[in-house]
């Protein structure tokens, strides 16, 4: 089971991600009901990225209320993801934590507590209100970034051109490895960009 973690902060287009990834993954082989599972972390009384997503068919979906998945959380998700492996076994499962979620540090939870699995870490940018995120939120951008095997940076038909050549550059100095690539708010994400994704 490869076990595909989506982080960014709120807005960033974890969810617009997710569900292309999710028809992406069925497509290659929609005769199989265990393709893909998702597992959602919602902070509030309603799901509302759940709604959306339980209408979708094809692959199946775990919500998380109140709390964030990487610590009050983590044990309800460790023995969840156990508990899919044993039963479903998906191909792929993709969790979206909340955007403030430490996901080094959740990926190192499940490797530590979920046999037989893979897991990679997939950072979205928002590109349009990076200077807010980094004003903001600066102090947890060393591990959301850090931890990542592939950035994708977002919503880069808002900006000029030489903004998302700065954002490259400071991406470039929590993570000097991951492949970053740049996707649009108003375009379907390439089937290159979705296999990465997968692959990663």
């Amino acid at each position: 089971m490869k076990v595909i973690i989506l982080g960014g902060f709120l807005g960033a287009g974890k969810t617009s991600v997710l569900l292309q990834l999710a028809k992406h993954v069925v497509a290659q082989d929609p005769g199989n009901p265990n393709r893909i599972a998702i597992i959602e972390n919602e902070i509030g009384d309603i799901g509302v990225d759940d709604q959306t997503l339980g209408g979708s068919g094809g692959y199946q979906v775990q919500s998380l209320f109140s709390g964030c998945v990487c610590c009050t959380l983590a044990v309800e998700l460790v023995a969840g993801l156990q508990q899919m492996r044993d039963e479903i076994n998906p191909d792929f499962a993709v969790i979206e934590p909340s955007g403030v979620a430490d996901p080094g540090d959740l990926k190192k939870k499940i490797l530590d507590y979920v046999k037989g699995v893979e897991v990679s870490v997939i950072e979205i940018v928002d590109a349009q209100r990076w200077p807010r995120v980094v004003r903001a939120m600066g102090q947890l951008l060393p591990n959301q970034i850090g931890a990542a095997n592939l950035i994708l940076v977002n919503k880069v038909d808002k900006v000029a051109e030489t903004d998302v050549a700065a954002i490259d550059e400071q991406l470039r100095g929590y993570n000097e490895t991951a492949p970053i690539r740049h996707i649009s708010a108003n375009a379907q994400l390439g089937t290159g960009v979705l296999d990465m994704i997968a692959g990663a």
